[in-house]
This record gives structure tokens, sequence and C-alpha cells, in this order.
């Protein structure tokens, strides 16, 4: 993104953004000596672990890990892209980004950006304003309160009400003075079949704005005020809005999601809204799709390791489910395996079918949120669901399971951890009623599924234990600049021989060669882990002395040029298993490595 944003704007931004007041707007925050602490916003804890440095403008949760600077901040509450915080805290501090610092085609999507978003905010205040209309907008409201919708929560879904008529937005937006092309590449209006002109889109249906993660409208849905066809209608695909990558309602959730560590799924707009009407709030609503994986890497920046429970109706719509489920099973095992992502934060995904007959909506009218979190708190697991599903659909004969096996060989194949296959076959088979050989059989001879692996994703957690010398090194060079000319002209990096360490303290050093400070060099961190490890060191309080940092420079070029610990105990066993000739080729190997310490201690303290 650096050829977007220039690092003079990016750093222009660091400096103004309070960290503090932006995680205060979130996080409670209580003075403990220099630092501030509060609850951390992004795990469940009863006492305060999360720390904010006011003086070097950082966080770190000691609790699970997380920590950074303001941008990092931002991007992990608001689940965004590092541009896009940019964005957001320079548009909050009112920096401008010039369109002038971006390549051509850049800036020209970002322009059409803009304007699409103008359009789709005047949309939105239209249908609002439509909706107040103490005539015009009385249908809607009356249909509204039918489903039991309170004042409060239209107001915080910010729903609307697209009048009946063909053109009543058209005309609005050019006198606001939209172009046509615009609105009309916004999807909210489209160019009449017969002659000139354009109409609405959305006409005579209740309007729900679908709000991106920045806060901005990426599209709209609208449904009918009756039966007629179709019931539901949603904006195109636009610059700003994909339905494979767009979760209704997540913008409202994503709090109460990372709270409970958990996420409903359920497929329409008034089924999600019920949701929240019943205090349910951590609910999303796909949108006119199956789930997608693009969406499951969505949510897992909310629920981590939590669950996501997928809710279908209870009638013969919903007993279809099991085909559109078939599918996310796939994915989400190809994307989060065991062994991988799923051993640091695996996602638990589960199934949650409503009693014959009913929805979301008429489920919580009749039995209430609390038996609703019952029944969901007994979710099957997707298999079990699976192959529910498929013995239900094929019946409980001998062709009937043997379709069924058939129709499970895809998804478990999908499983490449062969703990978890060996768990769902045996599954299998006992509902079955056959060998487990017989189902692995089966599977093999589709051959062996193995997923590709995914860029960007979460590498393993940052290491607890981490060695503490160059722990040391690495935050004494962070907290305490001076001594960076120092570690730069011995090159003493060089010689550490943690990978991640490393990696933070060249970060460092680099930064430090083009700006002469160490301040903002967490952002130059492309990996979040390194992220968390660089704040985490930073915010430690240390009393940093000259001598003290002399002393721990020089305790580094003594470890670097003894004999490790590990060698001393080689020899030591071979000299005790009266092993003469693996004992001298020790000894020959430890004055080669003495000889090669001493070469590196005059080379360090030399420099």
């Amino acid at each position: 993104m650096a050829g977007l944003i220039p690092e003079s704007i990016i750093e222009d931004v660091r400096r103004a953004a309070d960290i503090v007041e932006v995680i205060s707007e979130v996080v409670v925050l209580k003075p403990a000596g220099r630092n501030l602490v509060g609850l951390c916003p992004f795990h469940n804890e009863k006492t305060p672990s999360f720390t904010v440095s006011p003086e070097k403008q950082i966080f770190h949760c000691f609790g699970c890990g997380q920590g950074g600077n303001v941008f990092a901040f931002t991007m992990q509450h608001q689940g965004i892209s590092f541009p896009e915080a940019v964005r957001a805290l320079a548009e909050r501090y009112h920096i401008s980004i010039p369109d002038t610092a971006r390549d051509g085609a850049s800036a020209n999507g970002a322009d059409q950006r803009a304007r699409l978003q103008a359009a789709n905010a005047l949309a939105l205040e239209f249908y609002r304003k439509a909706l107040a209309h103490p005539v015009q907008g009385q249908p809607a409201r009356d249909y509204l309160s039918r489903r039991g919708l309170s004042a409060a929560l239209i107001q915080a879904f910010q729903l609307g009400f697209a009048p009946p008529g063909w053109d009543h937005l058209a005309r609005f937006l050019k006198g606001r003075r939209v172009p046509d092309a615009v609105a009309e590449k916004a999807g909210l209006i489209a160019p009449r079949q017969s002659g000139s002109g354009f109409y609405d889109r959305f006409r005579g249906r209740i309007i729900f704005p679908i709000i991106d993660l920045s806060g901005k409208v990426a599209g709209f849905g609208g449904r009918v005020l009756d039966d007629s066809l179709p019931k539901y209608l949603n904006s195109p695909e636009t610059p700003l809005y994909n339905k494979r990558r767009c979760l209704y309602g997540l913008y409202q959730a994503r709090d109460h999601c990372r709270a409970k560590k958990a996420v409903y799924i359920v497929e329409g707009y008034l089924d999600l809204l019920a949701l929240h009407q019943y205090g349910i709030a951590n609910a999303v609503a796909t949108l006119g799709t199956a789930l997608t994986a693009e969406q499951v890497a969505l949510l897992k920046r909310f629920v981590g390791s939590g669950d996501i429970v997928l809710v279908f109706d209870g009638d013969a719509a919903g007993q279809k489910a099991a085909e559109r489920t078939r599918p996310i099973f796939e994915q989400l095992h190809s994307r989060f395996q065991p062994g991988s992502y799923q051993r640091e934060s695996g996602v638990n995904t589960r199934v949650l079918e409503l009693p014959g007959g009913h929805d979301p909506d008429t489920f919580l009218r009749e039995k209430g949120a609390e038996a609703f979190t019952a029944l969901a708190a007994k979710a099957k697991g997707m298999v079990a669901f699976l192959i529910d599903a498929a013995l239900r659909q094929h019946g409980d004969t001998i062709e009937g399971r043997a379709l069924a096996v058939g129709e499970l060989v895809g998804p478990l194949q999908a499983v490449s951890d062969p703990v978890t296959r060996s768990l769902y076959v045996k599954l299998l088979a006992e509902r079955v009623g056959v060998d487990e050989a017989a189902i692995a059989r089966r599977l093999s001879r589709g051959g062996t599924h193995r997923p590709a692996p995914v860029s960007g994703e979460p590498r393993a957690g940052v290491p607890e234990r981490l060695p503490a010398i160059e722990r040391q090194l690495t935050a004494m060079m962070i907290q305490y600049p001076e001594v960076l000319p120092d570690i730069d002209k011995r090159n003493l990096t060089s010689y550490f021989k943690n990978l991640q360490l490393k990696a933070v303290a060249e970060a460092v050093l680099i930064h430090y060669r083009e700006s002469g400070t160490a301040d903002g060099v967490i952002e130059r961190l492309a990996d979040p882990q390194l992220q968390r490890l660089a704040a985490a060191l930073a915010i430690r309080e240390e009393q940093w002395t000259v001598s003290g940092c002399r002393q721990l420079i020089a305790q580094f070029v003594r470890a670097r040029s003894r004999p490790s610990r590990e060698m001393l105990d080689a020899i030591a066993q071979a000299e005790q298993a009266a092993d003469d000739g693996r004992w001298q080729q020790l000894l020959l190997e430890r004055q080669k490595a003495a000889r090669q310490g001493e070469r590196t201690r005059r080379k360090l303290l030399n420099r």
C-alpha cells in the first residue's frame, strides 16, 4: 500500500492520532503508574491486563498477547486492513490524503469509491426520510411494528423505505448533483428498457442498508411489504459491494461477537433483526449466498477460536441446508486445518436446525430468547448434521445409506488431519452400520484431498519462551534508541538466533537509519505477530542507563563467543560413557568453535 499512502502521510497520522483517545472510546482506562489499564476488548477477562502507554503510544494485553500502535488497534477492533485504518484515522484527525500521491489507476479507483460512497450515503438519507414521513412512510412503519421491531432497533440499523413510484430516488439524486452514471454504478438506479432515463432499483420496499466495517454504506437490501415476488432484492455487485465478502449486521454485531466468542449466522434480514431485538446481538446474516470462505475469514477476526453457528429454518427450505452446508464444511477444513491455523485458533462450526415450521423470527416470538440459546447449546457439529441430513434425505435403507456415504466422501476427504478424519469416519460407520475400513477404502479411492495453503493466514503464536538476552537487547533497542548507533556499528543483530527477535531488531535498525528514531517502527512490521511482539517489548517498564546498555552488549558478545551448553553436555556424556572417539571429535569441534567465538568477540569489540 506504500504506493497509495506515502510514508510521510502515515507518519503525520501516527503523530496526530492519540492512542488513549482512540482506545478510551472502547475501553474504560484507569491510571496505573505511567500507564493506563483496562479490560481487554479482544478477550473476556475479569482482571485488567490490557495496558496502554500514553508516552509510547502503544498498547499490549498481557492476557491474550494482542498489541501494537494506534493503527494495530484500529485494524484489530474494526476488522479492517492497514490502509483502511490509516484512512479512518486520517479522516478522524482531519488529515487529507491527496490524490496526487496516488498512481493513476489507484487514484481513479479511490475517486470512484468515494463517489459511490457519497451516492450511497445520499440514498440512505432519502430512504430514512421516506420511512419517517408521516404519510408516505406509514405503511412501512406499520409493517415493521407488526414484525415487532422497536424504534431503537430501527434507528440502530438505519432502516429506511423506498416509496412506490418509478424515479423518486433518481430525481432526488439528480437534485443533489449525483451523475446518473455514478448512481447506476452504485446499483441505485437502472436504465429504462425502452426510451431514455432511469428508474429506481428499489421501489415499495423496506430498505436494509449494508454497512461495511468502516461504517460506510456498501449496498442495500429491500423487502416488499406483502408476499409479492421477488420478496427480497439486493444491490448488484459494485466496487463497494460483494455479497461473498459482506455480512449484514456485522458492523453492529462485531463487539458482541468478540465478547461472546461466538456468532449466529442466519439467512434473512428480518431474522437477523429478530435476534438483535431479543438481545442476541452476536448475530449476522448472509446475503443470498451460502457462507463463503471470505465471510468465514472475516468472522474469524471477531470470534477467534470460538463458535460459528449456522441457523437454518425448520421447514422444507431449511432441509435443503445440507446441500449448502457440504461445500461450507469443505471450505472450513480446507482453510483451517489442524496442524496449521486450526492449531492456534481453529473454527468450531455447528448447525442449529430450528423445529419444523419455525424460522428465527417465529421461534423467538413463540419461545423467547432463553429457549433459543438453550437449543443453540445443543447444536450439532457439522459432520453429525451432514450425516443426519444425508440419511434423512435418502432414507434408512441399504441403498439410502450407501447414497449417504457417497455424499459424505467429499467433505471427509477435505479433512487432511488423520486423527480428525478417523473420528469422523468412525462416527459415520456407526450411523450407517458398516465397518470403518470399508468407508476408509471408499475415501482412499477418491484420493486424498490436500488443500493448497492459503496466503495471508496468521502464523503460530509468539513463542512464550524467547532467548532472554536477545529479548532484552531488542527491548533496549526499542526503548532506548540512544544505543542504536553502537548496535548498528557492531552489526549485533546478525548474531541473533531467534528469527522473530532478529526481524524486529533489524526493522528497528532500518527505521533508525531512515528516520533517526525508533518511533513508528511497529507499523513497519508487516507481520501482525511481530507487531505484537514489538509492542510487548516496548511497553514493559525498564530503566535503561548508558552503563547498563554497555553491560548488556558485553554480555551478548560473551554469550556469542562461548561454547554452547549443548556441546559441553555432549562432551561430558561422551566422557562418562568412555566413548573416546566421540569425546575426541567433540573436543576438536569445541576448539574450532572457541576459535570462531574468539574471532566473533574481537570483531564485535573492535567495531
